[in-house]
């Protein structure tokens, strides 16, 4: 990676460029770290805004799955170089091996080629805004109350629970999406 971009992520990551240039190395690692299996870099379909999904579990993320590990990784030598109390190691991501520095290059070539930005990931991002000022119909608070477990016979009283759930707002960074061969909508 460039020193411009090297820069920044230090700064990202908490590292002060100018006393601790001696730590760029976990700056300079973070951005050569293969991505672990079975995440993948997508794209958001509505504003092109990078994020990374996992194809198992579903989950997806803004920041690079590895980078809380090279945030650890900083504090623990960071602490060791000045004496301080040494936080636990880092834990190591299942599947991530670092290049090294006469791979650097090759590394971040093979992941483009491998998984390029851009690629239908297989799924429509959407940005659906609740109207909370709006009731959700009677047909759709029993669906999604039977789905949460809620007996709509006996616990009429809990349907309140499904309306609430039906209008709330999702929590950024999460946003709905639509897988592209079937339509089930999934976070």
């Amino acid at each position: 990676p460039d020193e411009t971009s090297v820069l920044a992520y230090a700064e990202w990551l908490g590292i002060d460029t100018d006393t601790d240039a001696d730590l760029l190395w976990i700056a300079r690692a973070g951005l050569t770290v293969q991505l672990p299996f079975p995440w993948k870099p997508c794209e958001a379909v509505d504003d092109g805004e990078l994020f990374y999904f996992n194809f198992e579990t579903r989950e997806s993320v803004w920041d690079h799955p590895c980078d809380e590990y090279h945030r650890q990784l900083f504090a623990h030598k960071w602490a060791k170089k000045y004496g301080l109390p040494v936080p636990t190691d880092p834990t190591p991501i299942a599947g991530v091996t670092h290049a090294s520095a006469n791979k650097q290059k090759a590394a971040q070539n093979a992941m483009r080629v491998a998984v390029p930005i851009g690629e239908d990931p297989g799924f429509r991002v959407h940005e659906k805004i609740i109207d909370q000022s709006q009731e959700p119909d009677e047909t759709s608070v029993l669906a999604y109350a039977e789905w949460l477990g809620i007996d709509t016979d006996t616990d009429a009283d809990l349907l309140w629970i499904a309306r609430a759930g039906l209008t709330v707002q999702l929590p950024f960074p999460w946003k709905p999406c639509e897988a592209v061969d079937d339509g089930e909508l999934f976070y």
